[in-house]
């Protein structure tokens, strides 16, 4: 058994059933149960996701996968931005492989998420608070984060189809016929 098996298995030793239902919230709590149940042993499944292939970047903020979100979407602008340099069709097919990744294993990557999450509240909490209320208040989702990422984009969007339209009539314009 590697390390990482070893580490994995403390922890779902560590909370119970009832600590992963709280973290987990009210969205889709059967599904997340369930998928825990069965992979309790790996540290890494493969388990498509439909949300997380077709959201993205919403559905790790909407989950609370924050450092997964920033690490993904420095990946994808770095990525993308280097590789448009030699090959804008290989460029644009960098989020559909993302979106695919997620689709793959983001059930894992929650699930391991969570279990981490779960441990670290718990060891705090036992002692110094309400385990229940941390774990509720911690874990979830939310929609704010998602909205805010939404509203950022649209406002980016228009604004950039603003300068570029305003760029190409005051090129059209300068030229005389």
């Amino acid at each position: 058994m590697s390390s990482s098996e070893s580490f994995n298995k403390n922890i779902d030793t560590d909370f119970t059933d009832s600590d992963f239902i709280n973290f987990i919230g009210l969205r889709n709590t059967e599904y997340y149960f369930k998928k825990w149940k069965n992979n309790k042993d790996k540290d890494l499944f493969a388990s498509w996701n439909w949300a997380s292939f077709f959201l993205g970047l919403y559905w790790l903020l909407y989950r609370k996968l924050y450092a997964w979100f920033v690490g993904i979407a420095i990946i994808d602008t770095i990525c993308i931005t280097l590789i448009s340099v030699y090959s804008p069709i290989i460029a644009g097919l960098i989020p559909l492989i993302i979106a695919i990744l997620l689709g793959i294993f983001g059930n894992s990557i929650y699930i391991k998420h969570s279990k981490k999450k779960i441990k670290s509240l718990k060891t705090f909490f036992d002692q110094y608070g309400d385990t229940r209320e941390a774990l509720e208040a911690n874990g979830g989702t939310t929609l704010v984060a998602p909205i805010v990422l939404l509203a950022m984009s649209t406002i980016i969007t228009i604004a950039s189809t603003m300068l570029f339209t305003s760029f190409l009539s005051s090129l059209f314009y300068s030229f005389s016929f």
